[in-house]
């Protein structure tokens, strides 16, 4: 029974880490301008920052600064480890598979000890990968500004499409935030509401 279970798992891990790489936003090109994560340059953002500081630059100026800094090296991250968990998934589960047959087959015995320490350090090394990745991911998400394919930002808007209203004569933006400078940008999280993907009224 344990062989019968520890050989689906095995089996079940390949067939899921190879619909994660189907649908991975980085590897499927669903998230506009991904391909330019790889390629940022973080250290010269970096560079900028340590520059800011020397020069006594207002401290505004440093925070903007180094939060782009930040935010290229979580997407530069993100970019790499989507890949390496994914494949390593992959790769770590068909190791498993095969231990899981040869000990179905009962071919595995001599060596039992050692296929069970393989068995447990690939499967250690798939979780933190993937673990690091979803923590990653999860935090782009939610907390950095989508950006489409022409680089511009996109608007927060409500259910109809108002990004902001009339108060006392004056405009007043629904969504900003003094604290947060990219309040007023729809996230990737948020992507999924009605009102970024259609058009309420046709005016």
């Amino acid at each position: 029974m344990k062989k019968t279970l520890f050989l689906i798992l095995s089996g079940c891990i390949v067939i899921f880490s190879i619909i994660c790489i189907c649908c991975g936003p980085i590897i499927t090109g669903v998230i506009p301008r991904a391909s330019i994560w790889r390629t940022q340059n973080c250290q010269q953002k970096a560079d900028l920052v340590k520059a800011y500081e020397d020069q006594n630059q207002d401290k505004d100026i440093i925070k903007s600064a180094k939060k782009d800094r930040n935010k290229c090296n979580r997407e530069k991250a993100m970019y790499g480890l989507e890949y390496s968990s994914l494949i390593v998934d992959v790769i770590c589960g068909f190791i498993c598979t095969i231990l899981g047959l040869l000990h179905y087959f009962d071919v595995a015995k001599p060596f039992e000890k050692v296929t069970g320490i393989i068995g447990l350090a690939t499967g250690i090394i798939g979780f933190v990968l993937t673990l690091v990745y979803v923590c990653y991911s999860g935090y782009i998400f939610t907390n950095d500004p989508y950006i489409d394919d022409d680089g511009d930002y996109l608007y927060k808007r409500d259910g109809d499409w108002a990004y902001a209203k009339l108060e006392n004569g004056k405009f007043k933006c629904l969504f900003y935030k003094e604290k947060d400078e990219n309040s007023i940008y729809a996230k990737y999280s948020d992507l999924g509401k009605k009102q970024y993907n259609y058009y309420k009224k046709q005016i």
